[in-house]
């Protein structure tokens, strides 16, 4: 360099944009802040943008994936909740979401979750869910377990699963007593 020359060393400067490039999927899911430049509306940074989107997405999913062979439905479930909340209109995601929360023995939210999707696709697209995210819906809402779960691909439940017993049979706490509701008790 001479003194015409302008050097610009990045050795020791952290780039969100570089981690979320080279890093594995959960360094790509931590350095992901939103949506690349939002405010810039040039044809290169829409492209770039929603290929980081994208790999975001991916990398929640695989993600998901992996918590949920760990049986780590927790997990799982943050994971999917944060895909869903950046794409709310795919059914994928939704059906992962739904068969995670079902394997916690959470079935009210897994129909909910699939009442939530219908209704943003017909309000927003005037479509409905696919047929597999509507079989799973009608399994899980009928208590098939065994059944919903054979309708999901391996990576998005393990056969492991299938045959595991769900922990939550039960409320964890006692109910609450009826009130003023005695004779309806008795019938």
């Amino acid at each position: 360099p001479n003194r015409d020359t302008l050097v610009l060393d990045l050795g020791s400067a952290y780039c969100d944009v570089l981690t979320f490039d080279n890093g594995d999927d959960a360094s790509a899911v931590e350095a992901y802040k939103g949506a690349l430049l939002e405010d810039c509306f040039e044809e290169w940074i829409v492209i770039e943008r929603e290929a980081r989107a994208e790999r975001f997405i991916t990398a929640l999913l695989k993600l998901a994936d992996s918590a949920a062979d760990r049986f780590d439905h927790l997990a799982a479930i943050d994971l999917l909740r944060r895909a869903s909340a950046q794409e709310p209109l795919r059914d994928g995601i939704a059906r992962r979401l739904m068969a995670s929360l079902f394997a916690m023995g959470d079935t009210g939210a897994a129909i909910e979750v699939f009442r939530n999707l219908r209704e943003r696709l017909h309000d927003e697209l005037g479509a409905t869910p696919d047929r597999a995210t509507i079989q799973l819906f009608q399994q899980i809402r009928k208590g098939g377990k065994e059944s919903a779960k054979a309708q999901l691909a391996p990576t998005q439940l393990p056969a492991e699963i299938q045959t595991e017993p769900s922990r939550f049979k039960r409320p964890p706490f006692a109910l609450s007593p009826l009130i003023g509701r005695e004779s309806d008790l008795k019938s």
